[in-house]
């Protein structure tokens, strides 16, 4: 009688054929793809159009999971950073001009029309937590076309406050894939008023994107970058300058040089924190935020991977001191080693650690054992 497309008779379907078991062979089916469903969307505040986050919501089978189950969390949960969260099809944003980004997206039909395979969706329009929250359900008609028309109003006022997101990957990083251009409109569309860049040893620069796209009067930006010796941590350091003959942009280089051996890369060493703060002053002119990025985190959070105690939790143990070894984290042993780990090291006599820092990050996303983690680190001492 025939077959249908895994997404159901909508996504398309085939006629019959004939199966020839001997030789594994189908012949005679001819297959029709269904046809494709459009949404327009529009945002506006006092009837004027307004940067938003366009949230494109599926309920089952719109879109049907890749391998034809449901996977066993809800709508929303976020466990990949290099998937959607399940239960998304797709976030696009709308430019100040009405247009909706990022420009050469797939779905994008042009100004403010996008395409969505026929079904049901909820829709959300959003613009950060100072503005209202619009929501829409619609079915999208094979072949058809619904509108969805967000008048959003601020209902939370920030006078005196400017939104800022001072840890923010783009293309220039290696564990990102998004364009300068669409962290910009993601900026936008969360009611950023500042974009910090901070990619992974290269310096970025979002000021010409900025100006480019014409959006300097919602949004400002400073130059930064997130310092990342793998083996003790990530510091996060602005404002600096871009250096666009450098192939990094001019990010810091915290190596021995002079140690380097590109044959034996385990050899080489790294500078303790002391001597990358110290050297990010004098590299750079004026002065700079020096923020330790993630404490919590257990794989890269400088604090956790110092090892720093309580001496509530450990007898004849100095609060914040440091149980790590300089030398397994590629760094110069301390001065106070002769032969062999003496830790713990008190305060002031271990690379690993430094107090020179004028910043910290908690954490970044939700993280299940981030207060728990937090508990087992001499943080609380500290901040006390």
């Amino acid at each position: 009688e025939g077959y249908v497309f895994a997404g159901g008779p909508k996504a398309g379907k085939c006629s019959g054929g004939s199966l020839d078991a001997a030789t594994n062979t189908v012949s005679g089916v001819v297959c029709s793809l269904g046809e494709t469903g459009s949404v327009t969307v529009s945002a506006t505040e006092g009837g004027s159009p307004i940067p938003a986050r366009v949230t494109v919501v599926g309920f089952e089978p719109s879109p049907t999971h890749p391998n034809g189950q449901p996977p066993n969390f809800g709508l929303y949960a976020d466990v990949n950073l290099e998937e959607k969260p399940y239960g998304i099809v797709d976030l696009l944003y709308l430019e100040p001009s009405g247009n909706l980004a990022p420009r050469g997206h797939h779905r994008l039909i042009g100004g403010n029309q996008f395409r969505l395979e026929p079904g049901e969706y909820e829709i959300y329009v959003t613009r950060g937590p100072e503005y209202s929250v619009y929501k829409q359900r619609v079915t999208v008609p094979p072949g058809g076309s619904v509108a969805v028309n967000a008048e959003l109003q601020k209902v939370l006022d920030t006078s005196g406050f400017v939104a800022a997101d001072f840890h923010l990957h783009g293309i220039k990083s290696a564990d990102s894939a998004w364009s300068l251009e669409s962290r910009v409109f993601n900026g936008l569309a969360e009611g950023m008023d500042i974009l910090v860049s901070s990619d992974h040893d290269y310096v970025t620069d979002y000021g010409p994107v900025i100006e480019q796209l014409g959006v300097g009067h919602l949004m400002t930006s400073i130059i930064g970058d997130e310092i990342t010796p793998l083996a003790f941590g990530h510091l996060g350091v602005f404002p600096l300058t871009h250096d666009p003959a450098s192939t990094t942009g001019g990010a810091y280089d915290y190596t021995y040089v002079d140690t380097d051996d590109v044959l034996n890369p385990d050899k080489d060493r790294v500078q303790t924190m002391d001597e990358i703060i110290k050297g990010v002053d004098e590299k750079y002119p004026g002065t700079q935020v020096l923020q330790i990025n993630h404490i919590l985190d257990k794989a890269t959070g400088n604090f956790a991977i110092a090892g720093l105690v309580t001496s509530a939790a450990f007898d004849d143990v100095e609060p914040l001191s440091s149980f790590a070894d300089p030398v397994k984290f590629r760094m110069p042993a301390n001065s106070n080693e002769a032969g062999g780990f003496q830790g713990p090291y008190p305060l002031g006599t271990s690379g690993a650690i430094s107090m020179a820092f004028t910043g910290v990050e908690l954490t970044i996303g939700a993280y299940a054992d981030t207060l728990d983690h937090l508990m087992q680190t001499a943080l609380p001492v500290y901040f006390n």
